[in-house]
């Protein structure tokens, strides 16, 4: 015949036998849920950084090309003050003019819009022009310091130059 109290005992097999070996695996699951979470939210916000970082230098890269389209088309509104060299510069950091006449205004106000949009030391921010009188072919070279979109943490300062050639 059959006992009736050994099939209402609970061996440790049972479902409540399970459950009171097992209380505390659910806070260890979500403590490693939430440290993996962690670590993937800072891993995202130093991709963000780098992100803000890179785009300030890209940013930079094209103010410098549009600072060198803009002599250029002084340049050629000029271009017999442009032809007979009065625009070439070796390298100028500085804003004054060092005469009255229109190519050195112009390259006064190039060099002083350079230093208000690039970023960087103003003695850091130059611009040089070298013009063949004959040929008609410019080349127009942007210095600027992009340490913002160096890569590695140094600190040391990374000076970018761009070149521009083009033909009056």
């Amino acid at each position: 015949m059959c006992n009736k109290t050994s099939i209402l005992r609970r061996g440790p097999g049972s479902s409540s036998a399970r459950a009171r070996a097992s209380r505390g695996v659910t806070l260890v699951e979500v403590l490693v849920a939430v440290l993996v979470m962690s670590i993937g939210m800072l891993g995202i916000a130093g991709l963000q950084a780098r992100a803000l970082k890179f785009s300030q230098s890209s940013y930079e890269r094209s103010v410098a090309v549009i600072q060198a389209q803009s002599i250029v088309d002084s340049m050629r509104a000029n271009s017999l003050a442009a032809k007979s060299n009065a625009y070439n510069i070796p390298r100028k950091c500085d804003t004054r003019a060092a005469s009255e006449s229109q190519a050195d205004r112009d390259l006064a106000a190039w060099i002083g819009q350079m230093q208000t949009s690039l970023s960087g030391a103003a003695a850091n921010v130059c611009g040089g022009i070298n013009c063949n009188g004959t040929t008609g072919i410019c080349i127009v070279t942007v210095q600027w310091d992009d340490t913002r979109g160096n890569p590695d943490k140094s600190g040391t300062q990374q000076i970018e130059q761009l070149s521009f050639v083009t033909q009056l």
